[in-house]
C-alpha cells in the first residue's frame, strides 16, 4: 500500500513538472527553478543565461497538416534541442511553441553559439524541410543587477521578437537594453 502511494505521488509530481506532449519541464517549474537561481544569484553572485526559443510559422503546420502533425513536428524539435544543450540545461516549454532554456556555467558568447546552432538544426531538421519551421531564439542573463525572473523571461522574450524581425527568420539576438 505504502509502494503503491508512493508510487503515485511520484507519477503525480513527475506529471506537474513535465509537459505531457514534449516530456520538457512545465512552465510553472522553470519559474520556480528560475526564482531559485534568481535568490542564490543576489546573495552569491554569479549568472546564468535565458534562452526564449520560439519556432517559426508553426501555426502554418497545424493550419495546413493538422494538430497531430504539429505534435509531432513539437516532439522532434524538443529532440534536436536535448541533442544540442548540455546535459545540465533546463528546457521548459514556455507556451505552445515557444520554449526556454537555462544554462548556468557558460559564457555569453557560447550560450550564442549555442543558440546559432539551434537555430541551424531546426532550420535542417526532416520536419523543418517539409514544413519550412525554424525558429528564433533571444537571449538575456540573469545575474545579480537583475530585477526579477518575470522581467528577465521579457528581456529575453524582447530579444526573440527582435530575431525574428530579421527578413530570414531564423536568427539569434541578444537583449542589449535597447
Amino acid at each position: 500500500m505504502i509502494d503503491d502511494l508512493t508510487l503515485r505521488f511520484a507519477t503525480l509530481e513527475h506529471r506537474s513538472k513535465h509537459d505531457g506532449l514534449t516530456g520538457c519541464n512545465t512552465r510553472e517549474h522553470l519559474l520556480d527553478v528560475l526564482n531559485t537561481y534568481f535568490q542564490n544569484i543576489q546573495t552569491g553572485g554569479g549568472m546564468c543565461v535565458i534562452m526564449f526559443i520560439d519556432m517559426d510559422n508553426f501555426k502554418l503546420v497545424n493550419d495546413n497538416f493538422g494538430h497531430d502533425v504539429g505534435d509531432k513536428v513539437l516532439q522532434n524539435f524538443i529532440t534536436l534541442l536535448k541533442q544540442r544543450l548540455r546535459k545540465n540545461d533546463l528546457i521548459a516549454r514556455y507556451g505552445g511553441d515557444e520554449f526556454i532554456a537555462v544554462m548556468n556555467h557558460i559564457s555569453l558568447e557560447e550560450a550564442s553559439h549555442i543558440a546559432r546552432d539551434i537555430v541551424q538544426l531546426a532550420s535542417k531538421s526532416y520536419d523543418a524541410n517539409e514544413f519550412n519551421v525554424g525558429c528564433s531564439v533571444g537571449i538575456s542573463i540573469l545575474n545579480r543587477d537583475s530585477v526579477s525572473v518575470i522581467e528577465i523571461i521579457k528581456q529575453a522574450d524582447i530579444a526573440c521578437y527582435a530575431a525574428k524581425q530579421n527578413i530570414t527568420y531564423d536568427s539569434v539576438c541578444i537583449y542589449n537594453g535597447s
